[in-house]
């Protein structure tokens, strides 16, 4: 049983790092706390055994909490940034576009004399 918490303790951690590193890192916070839990269990069972798996294990999670705070925090102000020029391209825009609607409504009411 120790062995089964260790070994599905691994494969969260894995998969808690594959996707902290890819664009899911909120996702990831699933599998790291899983593995933490299952890691936790395992720890328990264990008592006086080998423990280097286990270890291995909360060292993965750890490493995945790590780089799931790190895009959290350093790709979270190039979002607002990103979002703040969007935000002012499109007012921009927008008044050009009301810009471009009065000059039309002016040749509108424009009148040729003969």
């Amino acid at each position: 049983m120790r062995i089964l918490f260790s070994i599905l303790g691994l494969i969260a951690a894995i998969l808690a790092i594959i996707l902290a590193i890819l664009p899911l890192e909120n996702i990831a916070l699933i599998p790291a706390i899983i593995s933490v839990v299952f890691a936790l269990i395992a720890f328990l069972m264990a008592k006086n055994e080998e423990k280097k798996l286990i270890k291995f294990t909360f060292v993965l999670a750890l490493i995945a909490f790590a780089v799931i705070i790190y895009k959290y925090i350093f790709t979270s102000e190039a979002q607002v940034k990103i979002d703040e020029d969007f935000i002012e391209k499109n007012e921009q825009s927008e008044e050009k576009a009301i810009e471009e609607l009065e000059n039309l409504e002016e040749l509108d009411n424009f009148e040729v004399s003969d």
